[in-house]
């Protein structure tokens, strides 16, 4: 996750090996600090090691600083961030705070939301983006008739903060499933129950004002309901809390509605065929960060052209072969990559159709060496030009959760005894991929949600939590105990690329559901040890100490 940059300056340019998810932008940034054009500057990202945002325009003054250093000494110059450097330099998911009102029916039809939030930018009014972001998000799943939904940003003297995996949807995630959660305990009922009421149907408009076509996520919630035994399994739950009094367990039903948009210019490929073996290359603008960019662009190439993927070679991204891309953010990269070189496929195949028509008998290798005899270019480019949706979404991402936790009620301390999730991915490119993508999105919610607490110094706005000592990601051991990942079947999407779609941040808001599990158990002590049926107001990351204060324990209680 650490920023890292190696320049080296040669005698016609410089060669910049960058750890960035936005080679275009920073390309730009070591051209003008070096005061030289960008055709001056190649450069490199082979893979990353994980990026989520962290290393989009941030990545741009490492590269800056190294590109002038190795500039002006004339040697190359590598410049890397141990991890507390890292955090106290560069950006972090924006904090926000909520206050929300609901107005609803006895059987728990919600009919008007108002939610206030504002939304901490760091010193720089360029961090506004989020907030306005955050806004359409709110709805998630849920259909109100009447919102009104008011969002601010507030400047402050921390460092400006930067998009973080699911900017909008995370945050937002949190309001509307506790607004929902907050309904229920007023009426007495189970969330699942009240949230089941709300659900959106198809041809409805969601609050950033799209209709919902294709509309899943009421096939979603039946399917997965009845697959994980929701029903059944509420009723163990709460029999375990009638017999436990230190230890509570907690259930609920969490959505995601991830509007997916093909903003920026797209993403080009150039697919070489090396005639002599019949080998295929790939230089595209996507960057692999762990995501399996590299294996879906490989494997639709494979598919057009007939070849095997031993036969293939994914190239880095590199400026001087697949210039003037969008930066690899927002879930696009491996959609939009492998289009481009699909396309590029699809423009090789035709040119040598006519050599395959003259010799339909020809192996793979036989019909390259033909076609490049034949003085046929072997090489060829594709654009894949981004069209936004209207307003701007072009289709969403639909996935319901299941979660269920244990929590010590003395120490705070909880389990994520089991996890069930289903999601719409449209036909989906590649399942294992994909299931992957959705248990890393999920994980990352729960340090978000459960464990990542962020201190910062009032007065100065250094960040305190430099350092795994005080900042907690999730470990080995906070991963669920049982989980169980499904695909909704036959749901191809004609508005995805190979009527797929997005896997890699709809299921980081989903793992809310670990806060709001644990909520339910505490609520579930307070009401057992100090006769309180009442709402735990939210905050995150709901931590261990958090949990246990919320309890509201006291020393007659504990006399033995």
């Amino acid at each position: 996750m650490n920023q890292v940059c190696l320049a080296v300056p040669s005698e016609d340019g410089m060669d910049i090996y960058s750890a960035t998810q936005d080679s275009n932008s920073c390309q730009y940034a070591a051209s003008l600090v070096i005061d030289k054009p960008m055709n001056y500057v190649n450069i490199t990202v082979p893979r990353l090691g994980g990026a989520f945002g962290g290393k989009g325009s941030d990545s741009s003054t490492v590269v800056a600083a190294t590109s002038l250093a190795a500039y002006l000494s004339k040697r190359p110059v590598r410049l890397s961030f141990d991890l507390s450097t890292n955090i106290r330099t560069f950006g972090k998911r924006p904090p926000y705070k909520a206050t929300y009102k609901a107005g609803f029916n006895k059987d728990g039809k919600v009919q008007v939301v108002e939610i206030e939030f504002i939304s901490d930018v760091g010193f720089h009014e360029g961090g506004c983006f989020f907030t306005t972001y955050t806004m359409g998000y709110m709805d998630m799943c849920y259909f109100v008739p009447n919102w009104k939904v008011t969002g601010r940003s507030v400047m402050t003297n921390k460092r400006v903060m930067v998009a973080v995996r699911a900017p909008g949807s995370v945050p937002a995630a949190l309001v509307s499933e506790s607004i929902f959660e907050h309904v229920s305990r007023a009426l007495n009922k189970h969330p699942t129950i009240v949230k089941e009421l709300n659900l959106y149907q198809s041809e409805q408009k969601d609050l950033a004002g799209h209709v919902l076509v294709r509309c899943t996520v009421r096939e979603l919630w039946r399917r997965l309901k009845d697959t994980a035994e929701v029903d059944a399994r509420i009723r163990q739950v709460d029999a375990f809390n009638q017999d436990n009094m230190w230890k509570k367990r907690g259930i609920t039903m969490t959505t995601c509605k991830y509007g997916m948009c093909y903003f920026g210019n797209g993403h080009g490929a150039t697919v070489t065929i090396f005639a002599k073996d019949g080998s295929v290359q790939i230089s595209q603008g996507g960057v692999e960060m762990g995501q399996g960019l590299y294996t879906k662009v490989a494997q639709g190439v494979a598919h057009i052209l007939g070849v095997p993927l031993e036969k293939i070679k994914v190239r880095p991204n590199q400026g001087i072969i697949s210039p003037n891309n969008i930066g690899s953010g927002g879930s696009i990269a491996n959609e939009s990559s492998m289009q481009a070189a699909i396309g590029a496929a699809e423009i090789l195949k035709e040119r040598m159709r006519p050599i395959r028509e003259k010799f339909p008998e020809a192996n793979w290798k036989e019909l390259c060496q033909k076609s490049a005899a034949g003085k046929l270019d072997l090489t060829a480019r594709f654009l894949n030009q981004h069209q936004m949706g209207s307003p701007y979404v072009n289709y969403h991402t639909y996935c319901i959760a299941v979660t269920e936790t244990e929590v010590d009620i003395l120490t705070g301390e909880s389990q994520i005894r089991r996890v069930d999730i289903m999601a719409d991915y449209g036909e989906s490119l590649n399942p294992m991929i994909d299931i992957g993508q959705t248990e890393g999105g999920f994980v990352m919610g729960l340090g978000n949600f459960l464990t990542e607490d962020t201190l910062f110094d009032s007065k100065t706005g250094r960040i305190l939590t430099d350092g795994t000592w005080n900042y907690k990601p999730p470990t080995t051991k906070d991963i669920p105990i049982d989980w169980r990942i499904h695909l909704l079947p036959d749901t191809p999407n004609p508005s995805g690329i190979r009527s797929s779609k997005a896997t890699g941040e709809p299921s980081i808001a989903l793992s809310v559901g670990g806060l709001l599990a644990n909520k339910l158990a505490l609520e579930s002590a307070r009401k057992d040890l100090l006769g309180k049926d009442d709402f735990i107001p939210v905050v995150a990351p709901f931590t261990v100490e958090r949990a246990q204060q919320s309890v509201g324990l006291n020393e007659s209680i504990l006399a033995v």
